[in-house]
């Protein structure tokens, strides 16, 4: 799936864009199994178009974690923010997400 954003990630990496990548994208990121498509929703955001529930921008840019796939480099929010925005956000498979990262079976 990462595949995908590579061309974006280096984009926003040359042009020195704050970003943090979240949601689905973020969590298997993190290694959380997902077979659903990546959503508009799950792109990574420059800091003017966030707007995640049970997140705030330049907190989670201050957490941000740097990953690397395929040589490229990209930012993802934290996983004490991902957990937190996936909390807010409430749907059936965002606390599914959550669960998986607890270690749930």
């Amino acid at each position: 799936m990462l595949n995908r954003f590579l061309d974006v990630f280096s984009s926003l990496n040359s042009q020195g864009v704050k970003y943090v990548v979240i949601s689905g994208i973020a969590a298997m990121a993190y290694g959380v199994p997902r077979v659903a498509e990546a959503r508009d929703h799950d792109l990574p955001r420059p800091a003017s178009q966030t707007s995640t529930a049970g997140l705030l921008f330049e907190q989670a840019w201050q957490r941000r974690v740097a990953m690397s796939y395929k040589d490229q480099t990209f930012f993802v929010v934290s996983r004490a923010d991902l957990i937190a925005s996936k909390r807010a956000a409430g749907r059936k498979v965002d606390l599914e997400d959550v669960r998986l990262f607890e270690g749930g079976t």
